[in-house]
């Protein structure tokens, strides 16, 4: 084999390596660190301290911590209306209180029959990420949205 060709077929093979590369590189980007056009997709892979639901999570802890105070200075009860709530949150664009009381994202349900409430969070189209507290302790589930499984998870924000 001529010296011109082989240069010329190792050119090539470098050339396809790189585009190779290129293309993975852009494949990753889109399916991992981009937000589909709806936000997170149903397939993400929630797991066990995961950091990106960890950071959606921490936006949850006014929320918390002012229902906990609600709870305190209420003998147990929790909050069940927004005017119940408006003391306990600042005002901000964040904060929403009519009709549905939602801090930051996350939108507040309690339970009239048993102990506790749950926070829910939009993460995208169909997925959600809720926090539930029982009356004794609170736990985080990623819920696809698309009708597959909820998945509980352990997360420290």
């Amino acid at each position: 084999m001529n010296k011109t060709l082989k240069r010329g077929c190792l050119w090539t093979a470098g050339v396809l390596a790189v585009l190779l590369l290129i293309a993975a590189g852009g494949l990753y980007y889109l399916f991992e660190i981009m937000e589909w056009p709806g936000g997170m997709h149903s397939t993400y892979p929630a797991k066990d301290y995961d950091a990106r639901l960890t950071k959606v999570a921490a936006t949850a802890l006014p929320m918390i911590e002012a229902i906990e105070k609600y709870r305190h200075d209420h003998g147990g009860t929790y909050p069940k209306t927004d005017a119940d709530f408006a003391a306990y949150v600042s005002p901000s664009p964040s904060v929403t209180l009519t009709p549905i009381i939602s801090v930051n994202g996350w939108i507040y349900n309690f339970f009239d029959s048993e102990p506790g409430y749950n926070l829910w969070h939009k993460l995208g189209w169909d997925p959600a990420l809720i926090y539930q507290f029982d009356g004794s302790k609170g736990s985080w589930t990623f819920d696809p949205g698309d009708g597959s499984p909820e998945k509980k998870i352990i997360l420290k924000p």
